[in-house]
């Protein structure tokens, strides 16, 4: 009785659509290693045999994550959690080092990365705080709690190398906001980034220099501080158009050098002191008392440009400099750096819009892009069956994403759209960069496509993500809050 009232509350279109892509996977996965000459499917030393075991074993364990009692998960989230951190410190110091991260334990030919089980712990974690009775996202206790949850992974997952993985759990910042978080800190990050953008485009002087010129600008056209956002934005966007030009070498600049200094050296040293002269005069003076925080956020930006500066050039590693620098197109190196983006441009490219068939990829079959099976599956994708077959597995993951949010916003329980919400912002963070660094709009960072790209351990933690949120929605019927 129990298993069949499960079977009829279990939601099978997150089932089907699960499947579908696994089987994708599979097919797409075995066209990566095909050869004519042995083309048998069931060779379980090749990847697709691997991964053929790995899907059948994350079938069995998403049957018994559905069968078990869902008061399981809600009674030792903290505890799951726990444990996988420690697995995370662990493998600081028992992993294996693979493409410059440590972040693999190696038992023979078997590997495991627990990031990936990570991101099912944290979001069970994050559920479990959101729903204690003094955690509020309006306070800063609330906010402390439910970060922490985020940061200590990240923090683990960075001291290992692994910044793909770490940028995912940043991803869990719109579940916050879904619960009540401010609008102002998702502006605040997504300003980052373009900040971010900017400074690494520019040097962090010239950067000061557009910031000065945007702060006078605020000054001049004060009317009760109503018009210093539009300022500000206007040369902010303008900077960034002309560093792109700059970049691409359409507008030139080239410095002008009077007496063995150049010119734009004395505007970066006279700016600093004319700002502070004609700020003094409207806060002292002219008693404008807004200007003081419009200052200390000017200088706040200007330690944050000089901050992206310094990490990005004493923190990250060389290959990571270089994948930045070439999607900002301030250097190419088809043969060097930029070799796995170019060979996955022509590969998408090669397919227009039909594709060339399954299985006659040229670029797929003669191997030309490097982790065509992990990282850059969808270029074999788009090889073999063009902008149709791409677009279909697009939609594919957008139903799965819009699906998972119906699902989470049916629950009664608070617990479980949270954790909801948790899985729709992981997978939707590993599908946008994924595809992003694929066709050269993000640097290549190196994250799986879910449930597509090869791979047992983030099959499995795909599979408990989304399997844990079926059994939650089992059972929503039965939970009163």
């Amino acid at each position: 009785m129990r298993s069949s009232r499960i079977a009829e509350n279990v939601d099978w279109l997150l089932v089907i659509l699960y499947l579908i892509l696994a089987s994708i996977g599979l097919a797409f996965i075995y066209s990566t290693s095909y050869l004519p000459s042995d083309p048998n499917f069931f060779n379980f030393s090749a990847n697709y045999g691997k991964q053929f075991m790995w899907l059948f074993i994350s079938l069995v364990i998403g049957m018994f994550i559905v069968v078990i009692d869902y008061k399981f998960y809600t009674s030792f989230a903290f505890i799951i959690y726990g444990l996988i951190m420690l697995l995370l410190a662990s493998v600081l110091i028992f992993g294996v080092e693979i493409n410059g991260s440590k972040s693999w334990f190696a038992l023979g030919s078997i590997r495991f990365q627990p990031a990936e089980l990570a991101k099912f712990a944290t979001c069970l974690a994050l559920a479990k705080v959101m729903t204690g009775v003094q955690v509020n996202l309006q306070t800063w206790k609330g906010k402390s709690k439910a970060l922490s949850v985020l940061l200590v992974p990240m923090g683990l997952i960075l001291l290992q190398g692994d910044v793909g993985s770490a940028i995912v759990f940043a991803g869990l910042i719109f579940v916050l906001h879904r619960e009540g978080l401010e609008s102002g800190y998702l502006i605040v990050g997504f300003g980052s980034i373009f900040l971010s953008i900017m400074a690494l485009l520019y040097e962090p002087l010239v950067m000061m220099f557009f910031y000065g010129l945007a702060f006078s600008l605020i000054i001049y056209y004060d009317r009760k501080a109503k018009q210093p956002i539009i300022a500000m934005l206007g040369i902010l966007i303008g900077g960034g158009v002309f560093g792109v030009l700059y970049n691409k070498h359409i507008v030139p600049l080239a410095p002008i050098r009077i007496a063995e200094f150049e010119l734009n050296t004395y505007l970066f040293l006279f700016l600093p002191v004319l700002l502070v002269l004609i700020v003094g005069y409207f806060i002292f003076v002219k008693r404008k008392k807004w200007l003081s925080a419009a200052m200390l956020i000017f200088l706040m930006v200007g330690l944050y440009t000089f901050s992206v500066d310094f990490i990005f050039n004493e923190v990250l590693k060389q290959h990571h400099r270089d994948r930045i620098n070439l999607i900002l197109g301030k250097i190419e190196d088809p043969s060097g750096a930029g070799y796995n983006l170019f060979q996955s441009k022509v590969a998408i490219g090669s397919g227009g819009f039909a594709g060339k068939g399954y299985l006659q990829g040229t670029q797929t079959m003669l191997n030309y892009v490097p982790e065509q099976s992990t990282d850059f599956i969808f270029t074999s994708i788009a090889e073999q069956f063009g902008f149709i077959g791409s677009f279909v597995v697009i939609m594919l993951y957008v139903i799965l994403l819009l699906r998972i949010i119906q699902v989470s916003e049916r629950q009664r329980s608070r617990l479980a759209r949270v954790y909801g919400y948790g899985v729709a912002s992981i997978l939707f963070v590993h599908f946008v960069v994924n595809i992003g660094m694929t066709i050269g709009l993000i640097p290549v960072i190196g994250i799986p496509l879910p449930f597509i790209s090869y791979g047992g351990s983030s099959l499995l933690s795909f599979t408990i993500l989304l399997f844990v949120l079926i059994k939650f929605d089992t059972e929503r019927l039965s939970v009163l809050r």
